[in-house]
């Protein structure tokens, strides 16, 4: 960010404040690097040839812009109990900081920006990617995660008959494939 008090070329001294606190004296535009989202106090104060002070006072609002961080999973689709799955944040800063995994708002111990899991039981999952990029705006992002059961060999032998007889005494007359 650049900011030029124009006009003041000529006066004698210059001093700024921002966020309280003082930056470099003297220069008529004042380049203000490594600033924050949030609103930051800016006070100059200039001195004219004569010894008379003016002083200005005003805000610089940084807003974040818009998060392009998203999660990407493999595999993909509707998962079986125990399948390892691998989400990873993808379009983020790579310099972000606190990075923090949860799923259905439970922290995860991994804090990178790829998360492996293993879900055990059925469901639905929302797993959710937080971080702060370097200008302390934060980046999220969520995925939704169904899980299924398995089914056992014993569950799917009984399931498949082994016969099939369609003669009409409505025992194994019919096949019916399940999903």
């Amino acid at each position: 960010i650049r900011v030029s008090l124009l006009g003041t070329e000529n006066m004698r001294t210059r001093s700024w404040t921002i966020d309280g606190v003082s930056a470099p004296t003297n220069p008529a535009i004042q380049a203000i690097n490594a600033i924050k989202a949030g609103n930051h106090p800016v006070e100059v104060q200039v001195t004219d040839q004569n010894g008379c002070m003016w002083s200005y006072s005003f805000v610089i609002v940084v807003t974040c812009p818009a998060t392009n961080v998203q999660l990407q999973r493999t595999p993909q689709g509707t998962i079986y109990e125990g399948t390892t799955i691998t989400i990873t944040a993808v379009g983020a800063n790579t310099n972000a900081t606190n990075i923090r995994w949860t799923r259905n708002n439970n922290n995860q111990s991994q804090t990178g920006f790829v998360l492996t899991d293993k879900p055990t039981q059925q469901g639905t999952y929302t797993y959710k990617f937080e971080a702060t990029d370097p200008n302390g705006c934060p980046l999220t992002a969520s995925i939704n995660v169904v899980v299924v059961p398995c089914i056992s060999a014993a569950e799917l032998k009984a399931k498949i008959p082994n016969a099939f007889s369609p003669n009409g005494d409505g025992i194994n007359d019919t096949w019916i494939i399940e999903n």
